[in-house]
């Protein structure tokens, strides 16, 4: 759920309130929520480390976090990419290496198609997405 607001403590009741209806919902369909999986992150220009609300459904109060995880993407609270550069980067340096090491076996087609199964994928995911300075990283990383 995605909640947008001027003042955090209005924010905060809007959104336990919007919750109660989702949890009351979800009690009417017989469904459960994994609350120990469930948590919420502010994302805003200004640092809001000192606030003073709690984000609940029921009884339960729900985790701050700073990052997250979403559809493959490492979000942060100050929305910048460098997570998900660094992430993106962990898991393409495996590849190259696993390509190294096959190169002298393998001919250019096969190589060519283990690049487009298992490289490819990293650097194109979410790519229009990236901007700038961020992209621009990886670009000078893969290069070398």
């Amino acid at each position: 759920m995605f909640a947008t607001g001027y003042c955090p403590i209005t924010l905060a009741s809007s959104v336990n309130a919007n919750l109660d209806k989702v949890s009351q919902w979800f009690s009417a369909k017989f469904l459960s929520l994994n609350l120990s999986k469930t948590s919420y992150m502010i994302f805003s220009k200004r640092k809001l480390l000192n606030t003073n609300f709690t984000i609940s459904i029921g009884e339960e109060h729900l985790n701050r976090v700073t990052e997250t995880q979403l559809l493959g993407l490492t979000l942060t609270e100050d929305l910048k990419w460098s997570k998900q550069i660094d992430t993106v980067v962990k898991k393409i340096s495996k590849v190259v290496r696993i390509l190294y090491r096959v190169s002298h076996i393998l001919d250019t087609d096969k190589l060519k198609m283990l690049y487009c199964a298992l490289l490819e994928p990293y650097i194109t995911y979410c790519c229009s997405v990236l901007s700038g300075d961020h992209f621009i990283k990886m670009e000078i990383w893969i290069e070398s």
